[in-house]
């Protein structure tokens, strides 16, 4: 009989399941148990409830490889590296005599004239 290890645990099956399934597609026999336990959590300890990935022990070296390699590309998600910061708005100034002022008002703040 094949052991297996627990290689992931989260508190939301949605998330296991992501992570079984990038493990299978990635040639790793992955399986998610505990599922329905999270919905025991208050009644349980956490540590009991929590959902899990388990993999065969031929598949652990693998398995945690892929997870390494999953949590670096979160890690960086939406970050461009060495993206320029964008620039910052010049605040508005009135026409006339060049005083700052804030949008949503029709005068000048300082000489009275529209804007």
């Amino acid at each position: 009989m094949t052991q297996h290890q627990r290689v992931y645990s989260c508190l939301h099956p949605f998330e296991a399941h992501v992570v079984a399934n990038h493990l299978r597609h990635n040639g790793v026999a992955a399986t998610v148990r505990n599922e329905r336990l999270n919905r025991l959590l208050g009644a349980i300890p956490m540590s009991e409830s929590m959902v899990e990935v388990w993999v065969p022990d031929d598949d652990v070296a693998n398995a945690t490889e892929l997870l390494a390699a999953m949590a670096a590309i979160e890690a960086t998600a939406g970050v461009a590296p060495d993206a320029p910061e964008p620039p910052t708005p010049a605040a508005p100034q009135c026409g006339h005599c060049g005083a700052p002022w804030e949008r949503g008002f029709d005068v000048c703040w300082n000489c009275g004239s529209a804007l």
